[in-house]
This record gives C-alpha cells, structure tokens and sequence, in this order.
C-alpha cells in the first residue's frame, strides 16, 4: 500500500496548482514580468479552461504563444480574444504582429486599422502603415498617413514624427519625409536618425552642404550611419571638384549619377525603422 500512497501524493503534486487559482490579469502580468513564458502558456491555458469566455484569458495564451515564436498558434487564441471583446485593443496588436511574422500582411492591416479605430497611437499609425506598405497598399498607407498628420496621436513627440517621415520615405515623398523629418528634430533635436536621413534628402536633391552639415550633426548624436554618409559624400566630392578642374559646384545630375555608381548609400539603407515601442498588455 505504501507505494500506491507514494503514487498517489505524487499525481496530487503534480497536479497544477493552476487548477485552484483565482485567475486575473495581474496573475497573468507576474508572468510577464519575469519573463515565463512557459509559465504563461501553462497559466493562460488552464485560465481559458476554467474561463472559456475570457477575452483576457484568451489573449495571454496567444501572446505565450507569439513570445515563444509559436506564430500560428497565437492566431486562434488572439482571434478568440478579440471575438469575445472586440475592444479588447492589445489583442488585435497581437494578431497583427502574429500575421505580420506571418507574412500575412493584409491580415495584419485589417488588425492594426481596428486598433486605429479603437484609440489610436504612434505605434498603431506605425504598424499599420507598415502593414499596408508590406502588403502593396502605398494608397491606404497614404491615407492613414495623411490622417496622422493631420491629428498625430502625439503632437509634441519628435518620435512620431520621425516615423512619419520613415513611412513617407517608403513611399518615395521626399518632400513630405524632409518636412516630417525637420518637424522631429524640431520637437526632439536628439534624434540622430532624423538628421542622418534629413542629410540623405538633401544629398539625394544635390543640396551637398546642407547634407554635410546634417550628418555631422547625426554622427555627432551617435548616429552610426552619419559618420559614413559624410565620408563618401565628401569622398565623391573630392572626385567631382577633380574632374571639374577644382570647381565645386555639383548639380543634381551630378549627384543622381554619383547615386547610381554606388558612391552613396541607397535610402532604404539609410533609414531605420520606427523608434517607437511594441505594443503591451492591458
């Protein structure tokens, strides 16, 4: 009898002490705090037994399921959070952080966009930017862009306004990009990245000095890239002024063309992605 004792004192053991727990988000959030996700995934899985109508529940199961990399797993839970409370704003992040890992890109526009309609952020105009650009929307990036700009979630973040810049960039808007750019550094004038693609426009328009200048300023913030960027643009310049017998004056043509031989770095190697923060939990 005594082995049968030992057997069954140590099934009651191993028996989740989940099974007794009083479950809530603050439950959930200790978890999250410290990182366990396997934790997560064994509370938020006896949660939605012992809760099946839990929207909460729900969502921390998919994002124990994102955080582990478990991209397709994720889907049905946060899928399932958000039919059961449709406001339920970090769920729909989640879902469309999951179909973005995914590449399902379209998926992952039509969760960011409802986050947009919720409460929008910085961070939602971001992903759902990238989103429709990633899914070859550029007419629904715009749009949601010049809404953003029009009513930015934060109107004296220099943050936002540098990703505003990024997006336009993506889309070929110098123009748009330049004015979004020199808006961040108005607010913010620490943004190293702002000044190197600030740099970038001007190089790219043939406004070499003003280029010079901004990626000094960049490099002097601890931009990586700045430090470069002057170096082969005043590298290329020094050819130039060569082959014109010393003059200095460069034309776009010129520069176009110093573009295309390589001697400068594309846009798209130049410009890093959103400053802004991932999405977190309710």
């Amino acid at each position: 009898m005594k082995p049968m004792l030992a057997a069954l004192l140590a099934a009651l053991v191993a028996w989740p002490a989940l099974a007794q727990v009083n479950f809530s988000n603050q439950g959930a959030k200790a978890y999250v705090a410290r990182q366990d996700w396997h934790g997560l995934l064994a509370y938020a899985t006896a949660w939605t037994r012992s809760e099946p109508r839990s929207a909460i529940a729900w969502y921390y199961l998919g994002t124990a399921h994102f955080t582990a990399g478990a991209n397709e797993n994720a889907i049905g839970p946060l899928e399932r959070a958000t039919a059961l409370d449709p406001r339920l704003k970090p769920a729909w992040q989640g879902l469309g952080h999951a179909n973005e890992r995914l590449g399902r890109f379209a998926e992952a526009a039509r969760a960011f966009q409802r986050c947009l309609d919720l409460s929008p952020s910085a961070i939602d105009y971001w992903n759902a930017v990238s989103a429709h650009l990633n899914a070859g929307n550029p007419q629904q990036a715009r749009a949601i862009l010049e809404r953003e700009r029009q009513a930015p979630a934060n109107t004296g973040d220099g943050a936002e306004w540098f990703n505003i810049g990024v997006a336009f960039d993506a889309l070929h808007d110098a123009q748009n990009a330049k004015a979004a750019y020199q808006r961040a550094v108005q607010l913010n004038p620490q943004i190293g990245a702002a000044w190197n693609n600030l740099g970038v426009i001007e190089q790219n328009s043939g406004n070499v000095d003003q280029a010079l200048q901004d990626y000094r300023k960049a490099a002097s913030l601890g931009e990586p890239r700045a430090g470069p960027n002057a170096q082969n643009l005043q590298s290329g310049l020094d050819r130039l002024a060569q082959q014109n017998r010393g003059s200095r004056q460069v034309t776009p043509q010129m520069v176009r063309e110093f573009v295309r031989q390589g001697q400068a770095k594309a846009w798209q190697d130049n410009h890093p992605g959103s400053i802004a923060q991932p999405f977190g939990h309710p």
